[in-house]
């Protein structure tokens, strides 16, 4: 088979050619595909790159109307905000676990067990003002923990 998401550098790509080969299937989509190299000299993903998509959406709207092309953008747009939502979800995923992977992020919350101020946290674990500011700092930001002030709940 030909490049089919071979170097895809946008993820809209992809995600428009699935969207054309689940409504129309493959031979529509190589059709596509075809038709922006010929006429453009251009991938379907350099014109995603270089801000093409309205001549892009043009061509499509040449072969199945602008009805059918409306519905496919529109199917893009919520699926690659979708996208971003799980990316953004995953990575904040991975930022929690990575901070309760963390030695002295696990020692820090196992003595906010009730408010606590952030000189008493360094007293008490021994870890130094610097990191300890750090790592609190990255617990304020996963929302593992909270601030009131001086504070630390």
């Amino acid at each position: 088979m030909r490049g089919i998401m071979q170097n895809v550098l946008n993820p809209k790509t992809g995600i428009l050619e699935s969207i054309i080969i689940s409504k129309f299937g493959i031979a529509s989509f190589l059709q596509i595909e075809d038709f922006v190299k010929l006429q453009e000299g251009q991938t379907l993903d350099s014109m995603f790159v270089n801000n093409l998509e309205e001549k892009l959406y043009r061509i499509i709207s040449e072969k199945y109307g602008d009805e059918k092309t409306d519905e496919i953008r529109l199917e893009v747009i919520q699926s690659f905000r979708d996208l971003q939502d799980e990316d953004v979800l995953e990575m904040k995923t991975i930022q929690v676990l990575n901070l309760l992977g963390d030695a002295q992020s696990r020692t820090i919350l196992d003595f906010i067990d009730m408010p606590i101020e952030e000189l008493d946290i360094v007293r008490v674990t021994g870890i130094s003002k610097t990191t300890t500011h750090r790592k609190i700092n990255l617990l304020l930001e996963a929302k593992l923990i909270q601030e009131h002030g001086k504070v630390i709940k």
